[in-house]
């Protein structure tokens, strides 16, 4: 084994040689967050379409549709029978045994004429939820017992003590490649991203709650829980800062923070008075994606809000900022 160091990822190789395109695949496969450890190559990499085939990678809570291939759940097979290869004559091999195997399992992608029965299906598996699978149920049994194509063979072979082995290699059929187009489109629709643990508060709700030493129901309307280093969101308007912050769990607010800027006029009074080329000017020079089209849309500019940083000053006591955030792009209901 040899392992060298691409990316700040250790990749560990159990092959002599690799093609450009499979070095070209591991190099990008080592500029993966969401790789666990490092990257290995087996004796027989070469490049495949995203990682090499003879690749081996893990991944901590991310799948890769291209580090499965579409030939899933490819399946290799080997039984020893009990006859010995010198007894078995070559007209027997070729004109029974193999012409049997041919006319018994179709091959490439020929199919069976009807139906198998049901009991060769896989079993304890919740097909409601797999999309593809549960789509192609019925020509699937059709299939089982096939063989498929490309590099899946059935074959006969002589152990080294004279015994007949029959060894067979055989692929998901169709089934796996409308698999992997499947998720693979999926992957391609949404970025390949990683995901801390979701941040999740409410507001505009009551609770009960114990308060300098009383059960009480305290009612938050506009306002969110802030415990000491509870994690929380304030989020500005567009155009302006939006804040993780962790709370500092003062008793005088009820352990409470802001949950926003909150408006600085009303929505009818924002539509009258504010400027429609300034708030989309504001935007626009911070290259912000926005939806200001019209007057009507002015209820959610930022000019219809305060200050989102004099806001966060003004709660210091309450909530300590941990993260600042910056709009790219904004969609308004």
């Amino acid at each position: 084994m040899k392992v060298i160091t691409m990316n700040n990822v250790s990749v560990k190789l159990w092959v002599d040689q690799l093609d450009a395109h499979a070095w070209e695949e591991v190099n990008n496969l080592t500029t993966l967050p969401f790789l666990f450890h490092h990257l290995a190559l087996m004796p027989d990499a070469h490049g495949g379409k995203g990682m090499p085939i003879g690749g081996v990678l893990a991944t901590k809570g991310v799948v890769i549709p291209n580090a499965v291939g579409v030939d899933i759940g490819c399946g290799m097979c080997a039984v020893k029978t009990n006859l010995l290869v010198e007894e078995i004559p070559q007209d027997v091999l070729r004109k029974e045994i193999m012409r049997g195997i041919r006319k018994r399992i179709p091959l490439g992608r020929e199919h069976h004429k009807t139906r198998q029965d049901e009991q060769y299906m896989p079993t304890g598996f919740d097909t409601e939820r797999m999309t593809v699978v549960n789509r192609q149920l019925v020509s699937a049994r059709k299939q089982i017992g096939t063989l498929g194509g490309g590099n899946h063979f059935i074959e006969l072979q002589r152990c080294n003590d004279g015994y007949l082995w029959i060894m067979l290699h055989s692929g998901s059929r169709n089934l796996g490649k409308m698999v992997g187009d499947y998720y693979n489109q999926m992957a391609e629709t949404l970025p390949n991203a990683t995901f801390e643990p979701m941040i999740n508060i409410a507001h505009n709700y009551a609770a009960w709650e114990e308060h300098f030493g009383e059960n009480v129901i305290v009612h938050r309307k506009g306002a969110v829980h802030a415990g000491i280093g509870e994690i929380g969101i304030i989020p500005g308007s567009q155009g302006t800062h939006s804040y993780i912050v962790e709370g500092l769990g003062n008793p005088e607010s009820f352990l409470s923070s802001s949950h926003g800027a909150g408006r600085a006029m009303s929505r009818s009074e924002a539509v009258r008075s504010l400027s429609l080329e300034e708030e989309i000017a504001r935007l626009e020079s911070q290259n912000i994606i926005h939806a200001i089209r019209g007057r009507q849309d002015l209820e959610e500019a930022a000019g219809a809000y305060k200050n989102i940083d004099e806001v966060m000053a003004n709660q210091a006591d309450l909530v300590r900022i941990l993260t600042t955030l910056s709009p790219i792009a904004v969609i308004k209901g």
